[in-house]
C-alpha cells in the first residue's frame, strides 16, 4: 500500500512539473534580495516572503490530486536535481479557509530527484523531520535539517538555488537565488 501511495504521489508532482513544463515563468534577480537563503553543514534555510500572509487562504476547491500551492527548492549539483519543500493537493475533503498556518498544516513536505532525460520524479521518501515549513517572519521558512542530505545537494558548493512557487491557486514564479554559506558558529549566531 505504502509503495501505491508513493508511485501516485510520484504521478501527482510529475503532472504538476509537465502542467508547467511551458507555463511562463517570472524569473530574474529583481526579487532574490527578499528570498534568503542560509547553507551550513547542520542546517539550510530557505525563505519565501508572502504579500498576502496575513490573509484568509482558501484550499480544497480544485479537483482531487491536483497543486494548489507548492513551494519548493530546486537544487543542481552537477550530476543530480533534487526539489524539496511544501505543497499542497486537493483532496476530497471540500473546500477549507484559514490562515496560512493551517494551510501548511493540511500539506506535505516532499524531497524529490528529478531525472531530466527521464522527465521523471522520484519521491526519496524523507525521515519525518528531515524537513520543515514554518511560517515565520511575513513567509515562509522551509528548513532542511540533515547532514547527510546537505553535503549530498550542497557538497559542490553550488552558486544558486531555484525557488520554484507554482499551483493552480497561486502565481507561478521561478527565481535564480544566491546562496549564502556559512560556518555552523557564524550560523548559530544569526539564529539569535
Amino acid at each position: 500500500m505504502k509503495v501505491i501511495n508513493i508511485i501516485i504521489a510520484c504521478m501527482m508532482l510529475f503532472s504538476t512539473f509537465q502542467a508547467y513544463a511551458n507555463e511562463p515563468y517570472k524569473t530574474g534577480a529583481s526579487d532574490t534580495n527578499a528570498h534568503i537563503v542560509v547553507v551550513s553543514t547542520k542546517s539550510a534555510q530557505f525563505w519565501f516572503p508572502v504579500a498576502n500572509v496575513n490573509s484568509t487562504w482558501t484550499w480544497g476547491i480544485s479537483d482531487p490530486c491536483i497543486c494548489e500551492y507548492s513551494w519548493m527548492v530546486k537544487v543542481y549539483t552537477g550530476t543530480d536535481e533534487y526539489e524539496f519543500g511544501y505543497s499542497k493537493f486537493s483532496g476530497r475533503s471540500g473546500k477549507r479557509n484559514g490562515t496560512l498556518s493551517d494551510l501548511v498544516a493540511s500539506g506535505q513536505n516532499d524531497l524529490w530527484r528529478y531525472d531530466p532525460k527521464e522527465q521523471s520524479a522520484t519521491v526519496l521518501c524523507p525521515r519525518p523531520k528531515l524537513l520543515r515549513t514554518l511560517v515565520k517572519g511575513g513567509g515562509l521558512l522551509i528548513e532542511l535539517n540533515d547532514e547527510e542530505w546537505i553535503k549530498r545537494m550542497f557538497g559542490t558548493k553550488p552558486k544558486l538555488i531555484e525557488f520554484h512557487i507554482r499551483g493552480v491557486l497561486q502565481k507561478h514564479e521561478l527565481l535564480r537565488v544566491p546562496i549564502k554559506y556559512m560556518n555552523e558558529k557564524q550560523h548559530v549566531n544569526n539564529a539569535k
